[in-house]
């Protein structure tokens, strides 16, 4: 798992190192930025809201540096379709 910054590179990585993505890893990225659309092969993505980033954070600004709770996130899977494999 990685950043989408991070995930965009990956695949390209992969193709010089001769590795099969998606074939043998899936590349799961974070937060769903609008450029990951536009990488092949398709990235899977765990969406975190950030609205409820942005209420995690200033609860942990106001509670001090003694806050022990560590932030929970609902996420949602985002499936990218990817393109048919065999297109002429």
């Amino acid at each position: 798992m990685a950043s989408d910054l991070q995930a965009i590179g990956v695949p390209h990585a992969a193709r010089d190192l001769r590795i099969d993505a998606p074939g043998e890893w899936s590349i799961v990225d974070l937060d769903d930025i609008k450029l990951a659309d536009l990488v092949l092969p398709r990235l899977k993505t765990l969406r975190r809201p950030v609205t409820d980033r942005a209420h995690e954070a200033v609860r942990l600004l106001r509670a001090g540096p003694n806050e022990t709770r560590r932030p929970e996130y609902l996420c949602e899977l985002m499936m990218r379709a990817s393109p048919p494999q065999n297109v002429a």
